[in-house]
């Protein structure tokens, strides 16, 4: 069953945060995510949420999202954007054949 990282990003460094795009999608593919929404565009509709920029990406189970997420490749990476943003990343079941 698919799962889903969602993320909130507030670009602080945005030199620091484009060290962390050049590698971000390669790693991502190589690891079978797929980036399903992303950018500087969102909307808040109720509540608070503290940043502008948001991200989904999914992948086939939890299992695949966290070999990605906790592979050494992207930990590297992933320093780039610690130290550039201020941000949230959530893992979210999804349901059904989803």
């Amino acid at each position: 069953m698919s799962v889903y990282f969602l993320g909130q990003v507030q670009i602080e460094d945005p030199d620091q945060y484009q060290k962390y795009l050049q590698g971000f999608f390669s790693i991502l593919e190589k690891y079978n995510g797929v980036f399903l929404a992303g950018g500087d565009n969102t909307e808040v509709i109720e509540g608070e949420w503290f940043s502008t920029r948001s991200i989904i990406i999914q992948f086939a189970d939890r299992e695949k999202a966290m070999s990605w997420h906790d592979s050494t490749e992207y930990q590297q990476l992933a320093k780039y954007r610690r130290n550039s943003t201020t941000s949230n990343l959530v893992l979210v079941q999804g349901w059904g054949n989803s």
